[in-house]
């Protein structure tokens, strides 16, 4: 049986301070080590997230005010991310709300 896994990239043109692109690469790469197919969604600022899609969340970290806009947005979303985390989802995120 194959094993598929989707990795939920968040706003990566805002987030990016950091090498998170360098992240999802190496994410990308362990799982296909270990037969495990992935793929990787991009979501931006205003595009629906599909929550219950998603296998792993990945927030990156930015500046300041790339920070800002994001938490702002996801503070839209906090029920939708508890309910996400609630049902087992995995959230790895390097910036601070």
């Amino acid at each position: 049986m194959e094993r598929q896994i989707v990795i939920g990239h968040l706003f990566p043109e805002l987030l990016n301070l950091y090498g998170d692109l360098g992240n999802i690469t190496t994410l990308v790469k362990r799982c296909e080590w270990r037969g495990i197919e992935v793929t990787v969604e991009n979501y931006t600022i205003g595009h629906a997230i599909p929550f219950s899609e998603l296998d792993i969340i990945l927030i990156g970290g930015g500046s300041d005010r790339e920070q800002r806009l994001v938490c702002d947005y996801l503070r839209t979303m906090k029920d939708e991310i508890k309910d996400y985390i609630d049902n087992n989802g995995v959230l790895l995120v390097a910036i601070n709300c």
